[in-house]
């Protein structure tokens, strides 16, 4: 379960970055950072098609390889993030 939302002072840098998979497809945007109750950081991903907000992923930062100056890429790719299950939020 998410506890809290990052302190804005933390989380400024990448909300509203574009995310992508590991094989450059864009998945979506930044739209928050969050912590659950083991400390643990997702960050809150919202994308679709033609970027409507439809889908909503909850994105572990352990699978975050590069923060760039205007994006987030994962080690993994869309399918894969769907497969883990990270539509719903984390309980933890």
């Amino acid at each position: 379960m998410v506890e809290r939302i990052e302190p804005e002072s933390e989380r400024d840098h990448v909300k509203g970055m574009a995310v992508y998979g590991s094989n450059g497809e864009k998945i979506g945007t930044v739209d928050e950072v969050l912590i659950d109750t083991s400390g643990r950081r997702y960050f809150l991903v919202k994308g679709g098609p033609l970027g409507l907000g439809t889908e909503t992923f909850y994105i572990p930062e352990s699978v975050v390889e590069l923060t760039g100056s205007d994006r987030v890429v994962l080690n993994m790719t869309k399918t894969d993030i769907e497969a883990q299950g990270w539509m719903n939020p984390p309980n933890r």
